[in-house]
């Protein structure tokens, strides 16, 4: 979670924007109104614009609440929302999303989109209207069994000795740290695949990834207890 201090001390002459995720992508972290409360402040004190990417705006756990930086007041204008319904309601692949966004943002978007992108596909479309005027009941049952198996994944996560693992709070992934390990995220990363679980290192995600692996949890719950029961085989074996 990004601290204001941190952020404070990160701006420069040159800074323009502060982009968010929460739920975020890779550790799993929501950030609450009073924690983007903090962030708004510090956004309108530098006039920063705000990029928020609130994907996994439903996938969210144990009481957590999403909240949308845009609804604090001043930053309405100040804010880009993007969003889509990959994750939700399991639309991977057919790359349909959309974006909220002052008008003078949105028109200079429009000037670069319509040379890059003719436009999404009809029936993915088709198939977005019906995912968001349906009923949400599927999503619910979705995100229902997303904590059941993000809770046994952590669980098995934190009895293994070497590995350490916050609980998340969204999306559909565990960010574990292997620091105890002596391995690299990377060299960590080949470790355990040759065991036959892939994760992906904590280094792709930038510096302050290092040390840490992303598991995904959208898996069968019976293919994670297996993926579960190799990732402790293979913590033993070293």
């Amino acid at each position: 979670m990004l601290a204001v201090d941190d952020l404070e001390k990160a701006i420069t002459e040159r800074t323009r924007m502060l982009v968010l995720n929460t739920p975020g992508n890779p550790t799993g972290g929501v950030y609450s109104e009073n924690d983007l409360t903090d962030l708004a402040r510090v956004a309108q004190r530098h006039d920063l614009l705000v990029l928020s990417d609130e994907i996994y705006e439903h996938l969210i756990y144990d009481q957590a609440k999403h909240f949308s930086i845009a609804a604090l007041p001043g930053m309405k204008d100040r804010s880009i929302i993007v969003n889509g319904f990959s994750k939700a309601y399991s639309m991977i692949g057919w790359c349909l999303g959309y974006v909220a966004a002052p008008p003078d943002i949105i028109s200079a978007m429009i000037r670069i989109h319509q040379y890059t992108v003719t436009c999404a596909t009809a029936f993915v479309q088709a198939g977005g209207v019906s995912a968001i005027t349906s009923s949400q009941e599927c999503v619910t049952h979705m995100v229902s069994e997303f904590d059941k198996r993000r809770k046994m994944v952590v669980s098995r996560l934190q009895d293994i000795e070497g590995i350490n693992c916050q609980v998340p709070k969204g999306a559909f992934y565990a960010f574990p740290s292997i620091k105890e390990m002596g391995m690299t995220s990377e060299e960590a990363a080949y470790h355990f695949i040759n065991h036959g679980v892939a994760m992906v290192p904590g280094s792709a995600f930038g510096s302050f990834g290092e040390g840490f692996l992303r598991i995904s949890y959208a898996s069968s719950y019976e293919n994670l207890e297996q993926a579960m029961d190799r990732v402790e085989k293979a913590v033993q074996a070293l």
